[in-house]
């Protein structure tokens, strides 16, 4: 059991480059060892990418310290998938030009789950590094908008017709990810950043309107998160 704790302490601290750091046995009666807060997660925005699979991410979080640097940690949250896909169609008739968008926005529920490994910088400072698995599952709508223009009198009018296409959408998220940050850990009080480098993740996106489904991988954005724990 040691040595697999080790081999995945190696791992998550290889992940991003982190020095590997000699375990050492927490006192379970001096050592706060449980972590509870808040978390928010938002992705860099790849504009123009008419596949993207990124949700922002606001919840809780559950961290246990195993070893002085070796833990893991829980979350559960709340997930906006919001995409607006690029002109699907387009056309004219007459003296009026159409355009046809799709703005896909779903809600999810989403839990997870990762292995972390620290590492003291200075005095209260710690650099850390973790493999996260998260999954997620939600329903929302597919809107479309009719955007027509043309010219009247010497002036071009433009005009915008909105309506719900589908209102029975479902999607099944799972996301994994190697992380790397840096947290503030006072006596009662952690704060910290954490970065995501790539983001490897699988959709399948459900129409129950006409029965039709849609999977696809995608290595997502970069992406970064903050959270405030609890320590006790």
């Amino acid at each position: 059991m040691s040595t697999l704790r080790n081999m995945l302490l190696t791992i998550c601290m290889a992940s991003t480059g982190l020095a590997y750091a000699k375990d050492e046995v927490i006192n379970k009666k001096t050592y706060k060892s449980h972590e509870l807060g808040v978390m928010m997660q938002a992705h860099l925005a790849d504009i123009g990418n008419s596949y993207n699979t990124d949700i922002g991410l606001i919840g809780v979080q559950y961290k246990k310290h195993v070893t002085s640097n070796y833990g893991y940690r829980l979350i559960a949250g709340y997930g906006i998938y919001n995409h607006e896909s690029a002109v699907y169609k387009a056309g004219s008739l007459r003296d009026t030009i159409y355009e046809n968008n799709a703005t896909t926005t779903i809600n999810l529920g989403i839990i997870g789950g990762a292995l972390e490994a620290q590492r003291q910088f200075y005095k209260k400072v710690y650099f850390f590094a973790a493999v996260e698995l998260r999954a997620g599952y939600g329903k929302g709508h597919v809107d479309t908008s009719i955007h027509k223009s043309y010219e009247q009198n010497s002036i071009l009018v433009n005009t915008t017709q909105s309506s719900t296409a589908f209102p029975n959408v479902s999607m099944f998220y799972m996301n994994l990810a190697p992380t790397g940050g840096i947290r503030l850990q006072l006596s009662h009080l952690v704060m910290g950043a954490e970065f995501y480098p790539i983001n490897l993740t699988y959709q399948n996106q459900s129409n129950n309107n006409n029965g039709r489904r849609t999977s696809f991988f995608d290595l997502g954005n970069a992406g970064q998160r903050f959270f405030v724990h609890y320590r006790f």
